[in-house]
């Protein structure tokens, strides 16, 4: 049965809404303004990049600004013999080094030469403090070496770095007992960098180290540094300077990092400070 021209007008319009229908997203599309990526991989990269850089330059900067800024020199002059813990920690030592001072002043300082051999003293701080220094008579000599009259053998000047049992016992005032901890220690620093590493010894007082310390020196490279970039946090705290808490700091650092291109870069540690870095500094390495 042939279709109406109604039929067939009808059906047309049908025909064309459909192929409207069908192709609105198309047209639309043609019409709409492509999404253009915001940044590409490369410019990320070199974004990021740029980041860490600037990043690690701030971190360096501030770190240079706290080095700089830690010391300061006296407002005027002073007796180091007068000075108590708050008075070295107000020119810049930190507690620990300001507890030092103050045992070696017990003995009486009469000079800056004596002043210069406290360990603890950086070189920087010295040089802010040399000229505002004075020793007024106290009358006290450095403490001497007592010998009696039947003492037939001199000491003779023993290198804490390779020193045997013997060599030990030999020294003023260190018996096996000492000469034994002495060694021992050795062993858990992996070697002494300052003669006046014996006073962590228990009970090793500073009169007990005025007895020896013409006699003993701590001379060579310290030999067993420990790689960290390789130890283990058990390798790391078993050394006397670094505790639990800072091993597992230095471990989370380097797996961040992958690996330590500096030992300077523990500092990042919250829990690492220039104190403490001091103290570990000569007895790590990276590799």
């Amino acid at each position: 049965m042939p279709l109406s021209r109604r039929n067939k007008q009808g059906l047309l319009s049908l025909l064309i809404v459909a192929l409207v229908i069908a192709y609105i997203p198309r047209i639309i599309s043609l019409f709409s303004a492509v999404e253009k990526p915001i940044i590409t991989s490369e410019e990320a990269v070199t974004l990021h990049n740029e980041f860490v850089k600037k990043e690690k330059q701030l971190f360096q900067d501030k770190r240079k600004k706290a080095k700089k800024s830690r010391f300061k020199a006296p407002a005027t002059k002073f007796d180091p013999n007068t000075y108590n813990v708050h008075d070295w920690v107000n020119l810049g030592l930190s507690r620990r080094q300001a507890d030092v001072v103050i045992k070696f002043s017990a003995n009486g300082l009469n000079s800056n030469k004596q002043l210069k051999k406290i360990f603890v003293i950086p070189e920087e701080l010295y040089n802010l403090i040399k000229d505002s220094t004075f020793y007024p008579s106290h009358n006290i000599q450095d403490v001497e070496v007592e010998k009696s009259s039947s003492d037939k053998y001199i000491p003779q000047i023993v290198n804490l770095n390779n020193a045997n049992i013997d060599e030990l016992v030999a020294l003023p005032g260190i018996g096996p007992f000492y000469a034994k901890k002495i060694i021992e220690y050795r062993e858990e620093l992996g070697g002494y960098k300052e003669t006046s590493q014996l006073m962590e010894l228990w009970k090793f007082d500073v009169h007990k180290f005025h007895k020896v310390k013409d006699f003993v020196i701590a001379d060579g490279e310290i030999q067993n540094r420990i790689n960290i970039n390789t130890a283990s946090a058990e390798e790391l705290k078993a050394h006397p300077y670094i505790d639990y808490s800072v091993a597992n700091s230095i471990i989370k650092m380097r797996g961040q990092k992958g690996s330590f291109k500096n030992i300077d870069e523990i500092l990042e540690s919250k829990l690492i400070d220039y104190e403490l870095f001091d103290d570990i500094k000569h007895y790590i390495k990276v590799e």
